[in-house]
């Protein structure tokens, strides 16, 4: 016959050992999926922001405030931290396979707007700082930011047919644990058929 061996002290302080060197990986892995849980959130709400401001130049299509409402709509979407973070916003005619042409899309960090053609390039500056009641800095003309693919050369009639439209943005999400993660770059693009224009 075996005897049962009670459990006494030395036992409970052998677990209570074991979960202490357990934990840190425990902690690790709660906030780890924490982490990865908000930057998921985050991602999904910057692809609906995009998706918002590719709407919108769809149905501005060649109206000279097209790129301003543009970046408008894009600032009020973005969640606030994502908005701080932004670096660069494009609004292009998608080359083949829906590509942003060569020369809009700059190294980050670059505050430079210059453009190139068929597609207009703006820092995460401008977008802070775009309000819906100026147009400084737009209009498509000599000096002005959206001079590039300027709103008055896009086709949005039913006879052309009328061109796509693209915005690209990149953006970082940073951890929101402690320094333990580190951020996410994340970039995005949402390309539309521009709303023909039926009046004209």
């Amino acid at each position: 016959m075996t005897r049962s061996r009670k459990v006494g002290v030395g036992d409970r302080g052998a677990t209570i050992v074991e979960f202490a060197l357990l934990m840190p990986f425990l902690l690790i892995l709660a906030m780890g999926t924490a982490d990865m849980g908000l930057g998921w959130i985050a991602t999904d709400r910057v692809e609906s922001a995009s998706a918002q401001a590719a709407r919108t130049a769809a149905v501005k299509g060649t109206r000279v405030e097209a790129d301003r409402d543009v970046l408008v709509s894009l600032a009020t979407a973005l969640p606030a931290p994502e908005l701080a973070n932004l670096d660069r916003v494009v609004i292009f005619k998608p080359g083949a396979a829906g590509a942003v042409p060569s020369g809009c899309i700059k190294t980050a960090g670059d505050s430079s707007e210059t453009g190139a053609t068929d597609c207009n390039t703006y820092s995460g500056a401008t977008v802070r700082a775009v309000t819906a009641t100026s147009m400084t800095g737009f209009g498509g003309t000599a000096g002005a930011k959206d001079r590039y693919w300027a709103p008055s050369t896009r086709k949005d009639a039913l006879s052309g047919p009328p061109d796509y439209i693209g915005v690209w943005l990149r953006t970082t999400h940073n951890s929101q644990v402690g320094g333990w993660f580190g951020s996410i770059t994340i970039t995005k693009v949402t390309i539309l058929r521009i709303q023909p224009d039926l009046a004209g």
